[in-house]
């Protein structure tokens, strides 16, 4: 059993690079070059509009309090189309598109767009998003979402036949010809990672997606999180084996003794064992050093790919 490793990068910046856009961009450009040049299977990015100024809801994942204007979003589709002409081997991964933010006929062409330049490379991992303030600022009922989200998929994949119909409660397509048609997913569209812990999100995964991005838990309770995830995919009718199981939001240790690493690199194959196949790695630390230092780390003490 394998598990590839990609890296999440911090398109959403912190600290210093928030304050210096230029710093950032070289930022990005030198994790990138490094994931490219060592091997790693994916970079991923995130997707933010804007942040509140006083937000009123905390990290529904980990409880943290969001700070105001917290950090400097760079548009991922944007950013990936970049970082798809600077490179020619890994995987380009949304991890995750908040689909109810746009509409799906503009998502279904520029994702589609930048699966062309990057000649098939892109993961469209999608999720429902989380703060309410940027719903309200994008115009969308934030207590739709999981609705918008069921829908828009279902029009991303009919945008992908070349001339979709389809009918629904949000949105509705008909008597079009949306080309051109994605280079990867062999004929049905971009692989389709579904992203969120949930119960909807994994019946989401189980009915419509190539994918799961589960977000980081400890082994014994990501364990759980499968155990729900297979048994939607059985309620749907599907084999569980046919999803890739990617992990997101494992932080890369900022320490450099051989030990920690080793530790790292075993906690890394108890995720394979569970069955996970993919893992994004995330990097701590708010300097463009921290990051190339941890990475470079990362590569030479546990490689591109974890091996049980």
């Amino acid at each position: 059993m394998t598990l590839t490793i990609g890296l999440a990068l911090p398109n959403c910046a912190f600290g210093r690079a928030e304050r210096d856009p230029a710093t950032h961009r070289e930022l990005l450009f030198a994790l990138t070059d490094i994931a490219e040049e060592a091997g790693l299977d994916a970079v991923w990015v995130g997707d933010h509009v804007a942040f509140p100024d006083n937000p009123s809801s905390p990290y529904p994942y980990d409880a943290r309090p969001l700070l105001p204007a917290a950090s400097a979003p760079l548009d991922p589709i944007a950013t990936l189309c970049v970082l798809a002409g600077r490179t020619t081997r890994v995987r380009l991964g949304f991890g995750v598109l908040v689909l109810p933010y746009r509409h799906p006929l503009i998502t279904a062409k520029l994702v589609t767009s930048l699966d062309v330049f990057s000649a098939g490379r892109v993961v469209l991992g999608v999720g429902t998003g989380w703060m309410p303030e940027e719903f309200a600022a994008c115009g969308v009922d934030f207590d739709a979402r999981n609705d918008i989200c069921d829908e828009y998929l279902q029009y991303l994949r009919a945008c992908w036949t070349g001339r979709p119909s389809f009918d629904g409660d949000h949105v509705a397509i008909d008597d079009m010809t949306v080309l051109p048609r994605p280079i990867s997913g062999g004929g049905t569209g971009i692989p389709v990672w579904v992203g969120g812990n949930g119960a909807r999100a994994l019946r989401r995964a189980a009915r419509w997606g190539d994918g799961w991005n589960g977000l980081y838990a400890p082994p014994d309770r990501f364990a759980v999180l499968l155990e729900r995830l297979r048994a939607a995919c059985e309620g749907e009718g599907r084999d569980p084996d046919e999803l890739e199981i990617s992990l997101h939001g494992v932080m890369v240790p900022m320490h450099d003794d051989a030990e920690g690493w080793a530790a790292f690199g075993d906690r890394l194959r108890e995720y394979a064992a569970l069955g996970v196949s993919h893992a994004a790695i995330g990097l701590a630390g708010e300097h463009a050093d921290d990051g190339r230092r941890a990475l470079t780390r990362l590569v030479e003490s546990v490689g591109a790919v974890v091996t049980l």
